[in-house]
């Protein structure tokens, strides 16, 4: 791809990501991530086409449906003077999707997005502590001399400062260093000192935003983790806690005065005043949307009570405001699918299937914290790749299980698929080799 390996693409790509910068060309904003993604996503398409090994999957198709489904919406609702935007915005959606579709094809790729992701977060440390106690951004103050830089919002809570760090706002950087907590704890499993100072380090990231959202996620992903550590080896035990938390979700909503929202909202937010106003933009917001419910209404003002702002604090909602509901449902179509792929896939080494815990608890995560916010610009970016990147866990074929703890393949289920060829790479020389033929007996 333009005499760029994979390996340094990535690192360039995630480097991206950690500048919180613009340049203005031409009346267009581009930041460091779009201009690279701008350049890359041409070949990265065409890898994508090329590459065999990679087939086309579900999700493929609902993500490709739900950006240009966006592109059209808005040419709809605005016309022509929105066509920079919609280019810019297309091109880096399915830039960000292809990174994580084409650069993660297996599990050392996907360890190496981690890595460099941990990199960033533990760079941004120190200057993320100075941020909670001065307001200081130093970072900041000097890519400010060379480029845009967006504005720190000034809303202190508990007596700190909510740290931003490299992102637009507190709540999407929070919602950002939660991805690697679940993440980081499985990939590095079997390391204990990397597991407990990597994923300790994303858990300290995640709480300097001082945000509610992202701490519940926080929450959501070591209930997963204690969950599965508990009942491993138990068949049905997603089964059963879905149906524990459904009761129970069930019975706190009947049981509380406001409802569940209400209960999550009073007893679990830094600040309840701000959950309440999000329930009052979930209400009018969702009209908005059953009176435009084909092409949404654009970036036009949305019916609201006269003292609330244009704030919509809510992904899912705003994605069906803004784009119409096909967009949302080609959107959360794809996730699904997605999931159901990925929980379906029984042939999974000890390695891969602890891979796939992380993905998909990070993921638990995320979607409760979309519901609390709106994300654009470089966590959108980074969600789309994130999505991307979990597709080689049932696309990529399963090499023999490999146990890291014992060093060799045991006497298991696992191994003997592993010595029947079940799950090789085709043309790939089995790891296990048949016992020699018995030597006949000679007569005598």
């Amino acid at each position: 791809m333009l005499g760029i390996g994979g390996p340094l693409l990535l690192a360039l790509y995630m480097a991206s990501m950690f500048l919180p910068m613009a340049f203005v060309i031409g009346g267009l904003r581009v930041t460091p991530y779009a201009g690279l993604l701008i350049l890359f996503v041409g070949p990265l398409f065409l890898a994508f086409l090329r590459d065999r090994t990679n087939r086309f999957v579900a999700l493929d198709f609902f993500m490709v449906a739900h950006i240009a489904w966006m592109a059209i919406a808005i040419l709809y609702t605005e016309g022509l003077s929105r066509g920079v935007f919609v280019v810019n915005t297309a091109l880096t959606s399915l830039g960000g999707y292809m990174i994580g579709r084409v650069l993660i094809r297996g599990p050392e790729d996907y360890e190496r997005l981690f890595r460099y992701f941990f990199y960033g977060i533990l760079l941004y440390l120190p200057f993320a502590l100075l941020e909670l106690f001065t307001k200081q951004v130093p970072i900041r103050d000097v890519l400010r001399l060379i480029a845009e830089v967006d504005p720190r919002p000034n809303n202190p809570r508990i007596g700190l400062n909510r740290v931003q760090a490299f992102l637009e706002h507190p709540i999407t950087y929070g919602m950002f260093c939660s991805i690697g907590v679940a993440n980081l704890y499985y990939i590095y499993r079997g390391r204990w000192f990397k597991q407990v100072t990597r994923t300790g380090t994303a858990v300290v990231m995640t709480l300097l935003s001082l945000s509610s959202a992202p701490t519940i996620a926080l929450g959501i992903q070591f209930a997963l983790i204690a969950w599965d550590r508990m009942l491993k080896g138990i068949r049905y035990k997603w089964v059963a806690l879905i149906l524990i938390v459904g009761v129970t979700v069930s019975v706190l909503h009947l049981a509380s005065p406001h409802g569940l929202v209400g209960l999550v909202i009073d007893n679990l937010s830094y600040e309840s005043d701000t959950g309440w106003a999000r329930v009052e933009i979930f209400n009018y917001g969702s009209a908005e949307v059953m009176r435009h419910p084909l092409f949404g209404i654009g970036f036009t003002e949305w019916i609201r009570p006269f003292w609330r702002n244009g704030s919509v604090d809510n992904f899912w909602l705003l994605t069906a405001m803004r784009y119409g509901l096909p967009a949302l449902l080609f959107l959360l179509g794809g996730l699904a699918v997605h999931a159901g792929q990925l929980m379906s896939r029984r042939d999974l080494s000890e390695e891969w299937a602890g891979m796939r815990m992380g993905y998909v608890a990070a993921w638990a995560g995320i979607v409760f914290v979309l519901a609390t916010v709106y994300i654009w610009g470089t966590a959108y970016i980074f969600i789309m790749t994130y999505m991307g990147a979990g597709a080689w866990l049932y696309t990529t074929p399963t090499p023999p299980a490999r146990y890291r703890r014992l060093g060799e393949i045991q006497d298991t289920g696992a191994g003997a698929r592993a010595s029947a060829g079940v799950g090789r790479t085709a043309g790939a020389p089995s790891t296990l080799r048949p016992p020699p033929p018995a030597r006949r007996a000679r007569r005598s």
